[in-house]
């Protein structure tokens, strides 16, 4: 078996215009950190890609529901914002992070701020 070494035309390819994506993770490091999340839950599951303007963090976590702004100036609309939580949920059962009890708080206030059925929690105490 040859292995090639494809990082330089990866990188070519992702820092044009056209293609300029980012890596991130879907449950974040400084969430991870926060809620004391166990490091080797953060696996291939927990990372996406996306083009700059859809990839960027919020400067804050509404509770309250509606759109957010990003650090890097961008509106993220309300139906995004749930759209990451519910990421979020499905990325946390996966990857065994929902037992825990502080996170699993965290994203049940969430999900109720913008509308996710609570029984997506079923089976989690």
């Amino acid at each position: 078996m040859v292995l090639h070494d494809c990082r330089a035309a990866r990188t070519a390819v992702t820092n044009t215009p056209a293609h300029n994506t980012h890596t991130s993770h879907i449950i974040s490091a400084a969430e991870r950190s926060h809620f004391r999340l166990a490091n080797g839950n953060d696996g291939p599951f927990n990372y996406r890609n996306n083009n700059a303007a859809t990839n960027q963090s919020s400067s804050s976590h509404s509770m309250r529901g509606g759109s957010l702004n990003t650090n890097a100036g961008y509106y993220v609309p309300a139906r995004e914002v749930q759209a990451r939580i519910e990421r979020k949920i499905e990325v946390a059962k996966g990857n065994g992070d929902i037992h825990n009890e502080r996170y699993r708080g965290f994203l049940k206030k969430a999900a109720g701020a913008y509308g996710i059925d609570q029984r997506t929690f079923n089976g989690y105490h």
